[in-house]
């Protein structure tokens, strides 16, 4: 069903924010500078090689892609990570105490980079970097805040609720960051920002879209949701996840579903005319498109027996 919906929308076509695009490569390039020239510093990491520095960079906020009056020049951090192996990486991603992060207050962008044996994660520097100027971008073009009181209490809460050891709420705090639009265009620029890198690297996008946050968060949304329509069907929604939702977001359960899908709907077209216009764009700089760029792999949802493990077991009590 995923993939069916998925390759019927390859056909249209989305806007890319171009400054957002270019930025990103200017940031990441003179990041991986910087870490080749950089000493490292010590970590209480094992097998890890730590390094830092900062940077500025003069961002465009037209969307034509033009330097405009209000164009301004922005601070940055950058951490780098590079670890000695796979498993060492996943025994430490967690503990890093930053993340790739943009503060409007204090105009400055923070940046994570990580890499096995000194080679960097590409997917994680270009998709992130992206997503965070996307963000900025937003907010002076709105000229303010991206969300009023009200959105902006329940963005908060669900971002609170991440955290928490209730799967039931982590699910419904997912479902709810992924309905914003601001969040799912970021993503969008994040991927876009790292196909066409790939490509420029490999000659290959075959897979590159799976790699993608875009594309991740928007399988585990698809997932979320299923989880949520399967517990409402079989009357295993129970008061303590009811109450939950109306305490913390002032919703009921069916309206965070029905919202859910709403943005789902408007996702999955715009990551399609994302893939879309990068090929497109790929095609103008005369770079000849090969006919495995349309032969994709789509991960395949979570096993019926695991969801209807779930169901069983009284997920949203």
């Amino acid at each position: 069903m995923f993939s069916n919906t998925f390759n019927n929308l390859l056909t249209e076509e989305m806007g890319i924010i171009r400054n957002v695009q270019s930025d990103t490569r200017v940031i990441a390039d003179k990041i991986k500078l910087s870490i080749k020239n950089t000493s490292s510093s010590p970590t209480s990491f094992d097998m890890t090689t730590y390094k830092n520095g900062s940077f500025h960079i003069d961002v465009t906020i037209s969307v034509d892609g033009n330097v405009s009056p209000s164009s301004k020049t922005i601070k940055g951090n950058w951490y780098y990570f590079s670890f000695s192996e796979g498993q060492t990486k996943k025994d430490y991603i967690t503990k890093i105490p930053m993340r790739t992060s943009y503060n409007k207050s204090m105009n400055t962008l923070s940046v994570v980079v990580l890499a096995i044996n000194g080679i960097i994660d590409n997917n994680t520097l270009e998709d992130s970097v992206a997503h965070e100027l996307t963000h900025n971008f937003q907010s002076i073009l709105k000229g303010g805040e991206l969300l009023n009181d009200k959105t902006k209490a329940n963005y908060q809460t669900a971002n609170r609720n991440f955290a928490s050891n209730s799967e039931n709420v982590r699910i419904i705090a997912s479902v709810l960051y992924l309905t914003y639009k601001f969040e799912q265009d970021a993503f969008l620029n994040g991927a876009y920002a790292y196909i066409i890198s790939e490509y420029e690297k490999n000659y290959d996008i075959t897979d590159a879209y799976e790699k993608t946050e875009a594309y991740n968060s928007l399988q585990s949304l698809r997932y979320y949701l299923d989880i949520m329509h399967d517990a409402l069907s079989n009357n295993h929604v129970g008061n303590v996840t009811k109450d939950h939702c109306k305490s913390e977001y002032n919703m009921s359960f069916e309206k965070i579903l029905a919202i859910g899908e709403k943005a789902y709907s408007r996702y999955s077209r715009k990551l399609a005319r994302m893939y879309a216009q990068a090929l497109a764009d790929i095609r103008n700089k005369n770079i000849t498109e090969s006919d495995t760029y349309h032969t994709m792999t789509f991960y395949s949802q979570p096993p019926l027996e695991e969801l209807k493990r779930r169901i069983n077991e009284t997920i949203f009590k």
